[in-house]
């Protein structure tokens, strides 16, 4: 179980003892206590220390699947080995941030949750070079895309995850701009764990569960080996569901992209995309159902990127949308046969992406080439 960091526990509770012992100290009239305490003026007041931020340190399944999506992306590549030294030594901080949120250290939690992120943008560098740091924000963008398009049903707390979004991605930006890739991966690798959080917040209740920021071992043992639901909310239907977009996705995108002259960034992002699918796979076989539903989210995006990484013309545009009209045919079929409540309600959202997509489209707004793949993807699996 794991409970998000409050003003009204951990924080506040750390910071008030302190405040009240150095009180004490002070009235006791010791002759050796300065009027001002000597407390680091980097530590803040606890109301300005982002729980969110917080969250996305200590959470071991939005940090594992940050570290996941490096690794699928660094795949087999010549220089994998020097790069996953780099991915070890985010392991590490990230370990060490969640033994300064033990500590109550809030501050250092999060300069070490960016020092983490700063190895993992390393990790892209070596193995991949700056084309891969490029395509990592270019992901970044598509799923801003979909916000801005109006696809935020997944999402908590939508218009806030766009405008972070929004700023991260004009970080990286200029972050390239001066030649400084790892800020840029740093920043993306940020984008997708506030991503995931989103997403997870708005499914399945997870934003009323408890975070204490520790696994219990016991429950993680029992969990694997008898596959009951995750211990944060997450079941396994949700996660079966995910692999299996993920799973739709990587094939939708190699059917596009079969007997085409691949760009090397086409084809390392539709081998990340295979990767993540695998991990996602790997995840629900062991009744990591957070964690599935999360690297089976990136797959998605990721497939999408692996056919969007070069320039897409008119014609393939057209495919895309010719796929994503067969699929929906296909599922309304499947669901006369086999009557499903959840599985209607996901095609139902997945024409009216369709729906949004096609008008984005006609009115010139490539944003909109997005939200026909999500829903080329969601009634894919409905069809079965």
């Amino acid at each position: 179980m794991y409970r998000a960091p409050s003003s009204s526990s951990g924080a506040s509770g750390f910071l008030m003892l302190i405040f009240l012992l150095w009180g004490a100290f002070y009235l006791a009239g010791c002759a050796d206590t300065p009027v001002d305490p000597g407390f680091d003026d980097t530590l803040p007041p606890v109301e300005t220390v982002d729980e969110a931020e917080l969250e996305l340190a200590i959470d071991p399944d939005l940090v594992e699947a940050a570290i996941q999506d490096v690794e699928a992306t660094v795949g087999l590549s010549a220089s994998a080995a020097e790069a996953y030294v780099e991915i070890q030594r985010a392991q590490g901080l990230f370990a060490d941030a969640q033994i300064a949120y033990t500590s109550g250290d809030y501050p250092q939690v999060l300069s070490l949750a960016t020092q983490a992120r700063s190895a993992l943008g390393t990790a892209v560098l070596i193995g991949r070079g700056d084309g891969a740091v490029v395509e990592m924000v270019e992901r970044v963008k598509l799923v801003r895309d979909q916000l801005a398009a109006g696809d935020t049903d997944d999402f908590d707390d939508p218009a806030g995850l766009q405008a972070a979004l929004d700023d991260l991605i004009a970080d990286a930006e200029a972050d390239l701009a001066r030649g400084d890739a790892v800020g840029a991966a740093e920043r993306s690798v940020l984008a997708g764990q506030r991503t995931d959080r989103s997403r997870d917040r708005a499914g399945d209740g997870s934003r009323d569960r408890a975070r204490d920021g520790r696994r219990d071992r016991s429950r993680d043992r029992e969990r694997d080996h008898t596959r009951r639901p995750d211990r944060d909310g997450h079941g396994e239907d949700g996660a079966r569901f995910a692999v299996a977009r993920a799973l739709q996705a990587v094939s939708i995108a190699e059917r596009l992209l079969e007997g085409q002259d691949l760009t090397e960034q086409q084809e390392h992002m539709l081998e990340a995309a295979q990767r993540l699918t695998e991990k996602a796979q790997e995840a629900l076989d062991v009744g990591h159902f957070r964690q599935a539903v999360m690297l089976g989210n990136r797959a998605v995006v990721t497939a999408l990127r692996a056919v969007l990484a070069r320039d897409v013309d008119e014609a393939e545009v057209r495919t895309i949308i010719e796929v994503a009209e067969a699929n929906i045919e296909a599922a309304k079929a499947a669901l006369e046969a086999n009557p499903d409540e959840f599985l209607r309600a996901v095609l139902n959202r997945a024409i009216h992406a369709f729906e949004l997509g096609l008008r984005k489209i006609d009115d010139g707004d490539f944003k909109g080439v997005g939200l026909v793949w999500q829903a080329a993807v969601s009634a894919g699996v409905v069809a079965g």
